[in-house]
């Protein structure tokens, strides 16, 4: 049985809701732009989506409404392979003006991880979800004894995503100081 656990509303609960409903409008507005580079706003309107899809995550754990939406727990986690990526692209069409389809291969390692998870963690049970967001929001709280459907081995990208992400991010600089 999964823990009820009291909503948690606040200051920075209000401003996080704050934070999403701004990036929601500056995103609408860079995706319908005509103006200036419309691909570079593009590119950047879906990097703001990303990250208002991102920080609603963090707004349904901080908060603990996660508990009435289980199935959104690291629902967003494969954006974090959209980001450097969007924002290289974001660099280079506002460079050049121009998109080349062979661009779109900056952003393959975001769809294999979205199968990945598709495939591996989305079908899990609620309590394979609630040992995930008691670890990064409720640490002090026991983690539920529960059996993972799958090898071992299946999970074992999920637990390096951070690491992971933050070298790709660490290439896209890389990459992004080298165009410009």
């Amino acid at each position: 049985m999964i823990p009820r656990l009291p909503l948690h509303f606040d200051l920075f609960a209000v401003l996080i809701l704050f934070g999403e409903v701004q990036g929601l409008f500056l995103a609408f507005f860079f995706l319908i732009s005509k103006q200036g580079n419309p691909l570079a706003h593009r590119c950047l309107g879906f990097m703001i989506l990303a990250c208002v899809f991102a920080n609603n995550e963090v707004f349904f754990s901080y908060t603990n409404l996660i508990q009435h939406a289980w199935w959104l727990v690291d629902a967003a986690e494969p954006l974090n392979y959209v980001l450097g990526p969007l924002s290289y692209l974001y660099i280079s069409t506002s460079l050049t003006g121009r998109f080349e389809k062979r661009q779109w291969w900056h952003l393959a390692p975001f769809f294999v991880y979205l199968v990945y998870v598709c495939v591996v963690f989305y079908p899990q049970s609620d309590l394979v979800k609630f040992n995930a967001f008691r670890g990064a929001y409720h640490p002090e709280m026991p983690e539920m004894d529960i059996e993972y459907y799958g090898k071992w081995w299946w999970f074992e990208p999920k637990r390096w995503v951070n690491e992971v992400m933050l070298v790709q991010m660490l290439v896209y600089i890389v990459l992004s100081f080298r165009l410009i």
